[in-house]
């Protein structure tokens, strides 16, 4: 089942939509990926969802995604005295190490690193923003600060510190299990938040030793400033639009989402907007006309994805949720302006390298002849990335032996990943054509009178080959290829 679009949706999966029957429906209807969040989710719980997700993908004949979102340093109040109290404004308010329940006048912050990170003068944010205070004095024991406003907070609640690098581990004891859980479960991705600096992902790289993709987090506004070491780290990029919404201000998130967007498609790193897109429809049968245009703006953007969260986990139509999202991205794909502006945004190094030529020239051939799709097959996944990255019109469909890595591409803008367990590196060059019509025909991408791209990989130190196969009849099995090569390369491979 090939999707008519090239922008990818993540799908969160949780209580309204973990079991089989709603992920097979969730993925009838447009998930391309599924998002399993670590807070909520028992390693149990785990371990069956990832089974029903590989179900439904064998059922279907297709690979699908899984990501395992961490659930990071989330910083929480403690307990109050009457389960609620009231700050007002302009009043001093004290965060301390004192575990007894709260009042109006002070609260237990359970994390002493923070007592000791944050400066007079920086903000906490209490509730998702609900409550701002700024810190006067620091002790070793306490933060005495003032309220900046009115308002009630309940058990718990979180707290944001848009000002203080945080000193904690980014990995903490309860993130560390559930690493080695998603290892074991053989997930794709595993999502880190908080990410603060390049060196974060460092810590995470040792621990998971490439087993798995990264996904870095981008929710705190001190990543802002290291967000081209990060991005490089990173594997691929999520704009984490709610906590990054709480530490800035509203107005200023639309702009930072497109910087990283930007940051991210040029060094080729897929990357997901997240949060809040489709949030009526946790209760709603439609959505709001600014939703459906949030949604349709990041499209335009070249994003690699769009991601559903309380949407699909707990709201009351998470299918028609996934519907909504999968029709908006693919109006928006058909829209006359849609290749004029993924060009206008387009961000490709200048680069002298054999990879880049050869991507570029898929793209080109591609659009110029406004083939079906690129078949690429490499045993690296490198190349695919690659032309993903100078976003062809064409489908790319990488073909690829090696059943651990495919899956991973199900989040990579365009790009289809399929699993071949024939050798393509011993098919000779008068039978390549015929079998990559019949890889294009599994994936469904041809119809009569298309064209391919194909690229291939031959034995180590031969030639990459580029050629335009050009489909007579795909309605028969005895179909009729003619070849043209249209770009060789006598370097030693390097795909």
């Amino acid at each position: 089942m090939l999707r008519r679009r090239r922008v990818k949706i993540v799908v969160t999966l949780g209580p309204a939509s973990q079991t089989l029957e709603s992920i097979r429906s969730l993925f009838i209807a447009g998930a391309d990926v599924f998002r399993i969040n670590m807070s909520y989710t028992t390693h149990e719980q785990l371990h069956v969802t990832v089974g029903h997700i590989r179900r439904v993908e064998s059922e279907m004949k297709r690979s699908i995604g899984i990501i395992a979102d961490l659930q990071g340093t989330k910083l929480r109040i403690g307990s109050l005295e009457t389960g609620v109290a009231s700050i007002i404004s302009d009043t001093i308010f004290i965060l301390d190490n004192n575990p007894d329940p709260g009042n109006s006048s002070r609260v237990y912050l359970p994390h002493h690193e923070v007592i000791l990170s944050v400066e007079p003068g920086h903000r906490l944010l209490l509730d998702d923003g609900k409550i701002t205070l700024h810190c006067i004095e620091r002790h070793d024991d306490k933060l005495i600060t003032i309220a900046k406003n009115s308002g009630a907070i309940s058990n718990y609640k979180g707290v944001n510190l848009p000002d203080t690098p945080q000193l904690a581990n980014v990995v903490t004891d309860k993130d560390n299990l559930d690493i080695q859980a998603a290892l074991s479960n053989y997930v794709d991705w595993i999502a880190i938040s908080f990410i603060q600096k390049p060196s974060d992902l460092r810590q995470i790289h040792e621990i998971t030793k490439g087993k798995v993709g990264i996904i870095a987090k981008i929710e705190k506004s001190t990543a802002l400033s290291e967000l081209s070491g990060i991005i490089q780290e990173a594997d691929a990029i999520m704009v984490a639009r709610g906590d990054l919404g709480v530490e800035l201000q509203s107005a200023r998130v639309p702009g930072i989402q497109k910087r990283i967007v930007q940051a991210c498609r040029k060094h080729g790193k897929p990357v997901i907007v997240a949060t809040h897109m489709l949030e009526s429809m946790v209760s709603s049968q439609t959505p709001t006309r600014a939703e459906v245009a949030d949604i349709s703006g990041a499209v335009f953007e070249g994003v690699d994805a769009i991601m559903l969260s309380a949407e699909s986990a707990v709201g009351k139509n998470p299918v028609k949720a996934v519907q909504v999202m999968n029709e908006i991205a693919e109006t928006t794909e058909k829209d006359q302006l849609y290749p004029e502006l993924i060009y206008t945004q387009q961000y490709s190094k200048n680069e002298t390298t054999v990879l880049y030529a050869v991507a570029r020239a898929a793209k080109q051939i591609s659009d110029t002849l406004q083939v079906a799709a690129i078949i690429c097959c490499t045993s690296s996944s490198i190349t695919c990335s690659q032309i993903s990255r100078e976003r062809p019109m064409s489908f790319v469909v990488w073909v690829s032996p090696d059943s651990t890595n495919v899956s991973r591409h199900t989040l990579t803008w365009g790009v289809y990943p399929v699993q071949d367990e024939s050798n393509f590196l011993m098919i000779d060059r008068c039978s390549i054509d015929k079998w990559a019509w019949d890889i294009s025909r599994k994936v469904n991408c041809v119809i009569d009178g298309d064209k391919l791209v194909l690229i291939t990989e031959g034995a180590p130190g031969a030639c990459n080959l580029s050629n335009i196969l050009y489909i007579v009849d795909a309605r028969t099995d005895n179909v009729c290829l003619s070849q043209k090569q249209v770009v060789s390369d006598t370097t030693p491979s390097v795909l």
